[in-house]
């Protein structure tokens, strides 16, 4: 089941990923005196269309980094990134981006909050109404459609930031440990949800996070990346039907492959360290 590489990017038949990483590194410049930080070395990946591509790795190795090149919110020091074919100079309408916060706005209500992509988008159109009510319903908010942020648990905040970045229909969903911060009944609630709403959609999504059990229970391939500077060490396949139930964690298949990817982490963490080791 492990790859342990990547992904062909095209066919014979000239198939294009709907991402594709050509060699991306990242350097940030020195900054206070300190020397350039190199968040990543060459990256070559690719995401095929509604493919679900969980990120896992230790902080600092450049997952988020990956995530804010994808959304062309930082530009590589190398490389390119390629959506449809078409490198990414620019953001993308059909890149949706969700952050390990809500970012709601206080003052306006869900369904509000809601609406900002369309207003700032300038596609308000007669049917926005409609798209936002069909969102918010499924994401279970339907309810909560006037109430304020505030007025909401973590998890129904969560909820609205997802409805929000899904109401102009995006394509390709990055998301950045957007469930981190939640209880363990929540975020295991908002991993079943997220499992059966992509499911059905067909968006292809990009998920950062540092829990494994998570990272299996919701890919259809685990990319592992070692320590700073980011690369990737393995890819583990998950080839099990979906949405998931929670019983899918009680397979014995599920223990294997979450050993697997602890297993190609500690590899690299090793490789790492000893490399550390015989720096002169």
């Amino acid at each position: 089941m492990n790859g342990k590489g990547q992904a062909a990017t095209s066919d014979a038949d000239g198939h294009t990923a709907l991402v594709r990483y050509d060699s991306v590194s990242m350097t940030y410049p020195s900054r206070r005196g300190r020397p350039p930080l190199k968040a990543l070395e060459p990256v070559d990946l690719s995401v095929e269309r509604g493919e679900f591509i969980c990120l896992v790795g230790p902080s600092g190795c450049g997952k988020t980094t990956l995530l804010k090149i994808t959304a062309a919110l930082l530009t590589p020091t190398q490389g390119s990134v390629l959506f449809k074919g078409t490198p990414l100079s620019e953001p993308n309408r059909a890149i949706g981006v969700m952050f390990q916060k809500p970012v709601l706005l206080p003052w306006r209500t869900v369904e509000k909050n809601a609406f900002l992509p369309a207003e700032i988008g300038g596609t308000m159109g007669p049917d926005t109404a409609d798209r936002v009510a069909k969102v918010l319903s499924m994401v279970g908010l339907h309810d909560f459609a006037t109430a304020l942020p505030d007025q909401l648990s973590g998890g129904m905040q969560q909820r609205a930031a997802l409805a929000r970045t899904l109401v102009y229909e995006p394509e390709l969903l990055l998301m950045d440990e957007p469930f981190g911060a939640l209880d363990e009944f929540t975020r295991e609630a908002m991993n079943l949800e997220l499992s059966e709403l992509t499911s059905h959609s067909g968006i292809t999504s990009l998920f950062v996070t540092h829990n494994i059990p998570e990272a299996v229970f919701l890919a259809d391939r685990v990319v592992v990346m070692s320590p700073r500077p980011g690369r990737v060490s393995g890819v583990v396949e998950v080839p099990f039907p979906k949405p998931r139930r929670v019983d899918f964690m009680r397979d014995p298949a599920f223990t294997d492959l979450t050993f697997e990817v602890r297993s190609i982490l500690a590899e690299a963490e090793d490789k790492s360290r000893k490399a550390k080791e015989t720096r002169p």
